[in-house]
């Protein structure tokens, strides 16, 4: 019986533990948005220069150049698009970020859901809108 109670309280204390670190750990909405605008602008940078015409691709390396300063202008308004385009759910010991695009300057919508864990987020579903494709 004593060994029992041990361990039960063993258990239980390594659970609180655990529940507090997630709790103390769970990223808050402003590093969501740095972590959007990291993402977002390496996925616009290497997509647009990626997909220049055939007749264009010579100066993919200067576009990747003035895409990137571009971006560093850009810096505030994209993370006050996020910031308009995202729902936080917040359960604690995670957070759950949904963030939708799907108005202009973007051509085809996108949704993305991210969990925030551990001071770190994981993208786990992107929907290009219109396609119905979903991405892990």
């Amino acid at each position: 019986m004593k060994l029992w109670q041990t361990t039960v309280s063993i258990m239980g204390g390594a659970i609180a533990l655990l529940g507090a670190g997630l709790a103390m750990t769970n990223p808050g909405p402003l590093a969501y948005e740095d972590f959007a605008i990291q993402e977002l602008s390496g996925y616009l940078q290497s997509n647009i220069c990626r997909e220049l015409p055939p007749e264009l691709r010579q100066f993919s390396e200067q576009c990747r150049s003035l895409g990137a300063t571009l971006l560093d202008t850009a810096r505030p308004q994209l993370q006050n698009l996020i910031a308009q385009n995202t729902h936080r759910e917040n359960y604690l010991l995670f957070s759950i970020y949904r963030t939708n695009f799907s108005s202009p300057p973007f051509p085809r919508g996108y949704e993305f859901e991210t969990v925030g864990v551990f001071g770190q987020f994981y993208i786990y579903q992107m929907v290009e809108q219109g396609s119905g494709d979903r991405r892990p």
